[in-house]
């Protein structure tokens, strides 16, 4: 060994979880690069970059957001690459591949017309689909092949996958209507064999998020210095609104072309400080259905106290800010995010964040409020949507009940 030549000792490459396709690399001086690196048959196949540098250091958790989110744009990427690449569909449709790709890809399609965060679980669906089935001919299939394709997918995911399982037969039979939509002739027999059977559908959900939890996840989330994600949690269960309505979400449609948050081709629409007014009116549309929403933001405790710690200078673009990023959540970044605060804050793993909105009716439900104002409160089109939310209802049903029984009763024996 020549005199002087220093030898740096290898480290232990990082990880990091929730980042699809990240890889880290050790340079010759100790420190670490992290790539975002397309899958060996994606880049074989044409699809570029193969690679790409992401920005931050993964040694330092402070930004672990912003590489997350890196990972997931690129992810999102190759996923419009792989359905571009669909696009060339066999002129005979004689698989449950071919009619994937003729339903994402026809210009008749419904798949085209749903909105993005559903079409990213559709996408979900049919990869499984195309990966488990994708060869079977539709010609050949039988009820049978049904029924054991919906067990198999059912036993697949540990401790019972009949969420799973119900979604892909779901995918599975609207493939089949448009496929009759579409003159493939196999559709017709196999929808009528359809519409006679029945499969186990996925319990609804019981959990709800409680007041105290709320309150322990705030709280966490201000010891670990992310008050963002207090703010969201504050709003969330205070006025019932859905996670994507909260943090907003991250779009490549045309109508979203004009908002000025960006990351390369995606567009941000969300709550924005313009939707609170100055006494602290929250009004906006809602994406899933469109409703206007309304909630005056004073006489909740728990917002009014996350917007006293907030300047009204800064009150200005989105109200809910990764403090890693600088730019509003991805998805899949909060909950992951939200979940190790809940975790630390002792909320158990199967109270979702999902549940604030299920939390805040049954608690307006539980004192007292009548169904017609939490409907209204929700934004739902119906009362029974709304009943689908409220967790113990029959047992607070039956509370009320029995309370005016006994006050009967007792008014009678006088």
């Amino acid at each position: 060994m020549k005199k002087g030549l220093k030898i740096l000792k290898r480290s232990k490459i990082p990880s990091l979880d929730n980042a699809p396709g990240l890889e880290v690399q050790q340079r010759a001086d100790g420190s670490f690069r992290s790539m975002w690196r397309a899958p060996k048959a994606d880049a074989s196949d044409g699809f570029v970059p193969k690679s790409v540098t992401v920005p931050g250091d993964i040694t330092n958790p402070a930004d672990h957001d912003m590489i997350r989110s890196a990972c997931h744009q690129h992810q999102a990427e190759l996923a419009k690459w792989r359905l571009s690449k669909a696009r060339a569909v066999p002129s005979e449709i004689v698989t449950y591949q071919d009619l994937s790709r003729l339903y994402q890809t026809h210009e008749a399609s419904p798949f085209l017309t749903v909105k993005e965060n559903s079409r990213r679980d559709y996408l979900y669906e049919l990869r499984v689909i195309e990966r488990t089935i994708g060869l079977r001919t539709l010609a050949g299939t039988k009820a049978v092949d049904f029924t054991r394709w919906f067990k198999a997918a059912k036993d697949s995911v540990e401790g019972g996958g009949a969420r799973k399982a119900y979604g892909i037969i779901k995918r599975i039979r609207a493939m089949v209507s448009f496929g009759i939509v579409a003159e493939v002739a196999a559709c017709h027999r196999l929808k009528s064999i359809l519409e006679e059977m029945r499969f186990e559908q996925p319990p609804r959900r019981e959990a709800a998020m409680t007041y105290e939890m709320a309150v322990a996840i705030i709280a966490q989330a201000h010891k670990e210095n992310r008050p963002s994600i207090a703010l969201a949690q504050a709003i969330q269960f205070e006025t019932g609104l859905r996670q994507v309505d909260v943090i907003g979400q991250w779009l490549t449609t045309e109508s979203e072309a004009s908002s000025p948050y960006r990351i390369g081709k995606k567009r941000w629409k969300g709550l924005v400080w313009q939707h609170i007014s100055a006494d602290l009116i929250l009004t906006m549309k809602t994406s899933k259905t469109g409703a206007t929403a309304g909630h005056d933001l004073s006489a909740m405790p728990l917002v009014k106290a996350e917007l006293d710690r907030i300047p009204k200078e800064k009150r200005i673009g989105p109200v809910v800010i990764n403090e890693n990023t600088g730019l509003p959540y991805v998805a899949l970044t909060f909950s992951h995010n939200w979940r190790e605060i809940a975790d630390r804050a002792g909320v158990p793993k199967g109270i979702w964040n999902r549940d604030s909105r299920a939390g805040a009716l049954t608690e307006g439900d539980e004192a007292g409020a009548e169904v017609t104002d939490l409907q209204r409160m929700a934004g739902h089109t119906t009362a029974k949507m709304t009943g689908r939310y409220i967790r113990g209802a029959a047992v607070v049903t039956s509370q009320k009940v029995a309370r005016l029984r006994v006050q009967r009763r007792s008014t009678n024996d006088k």
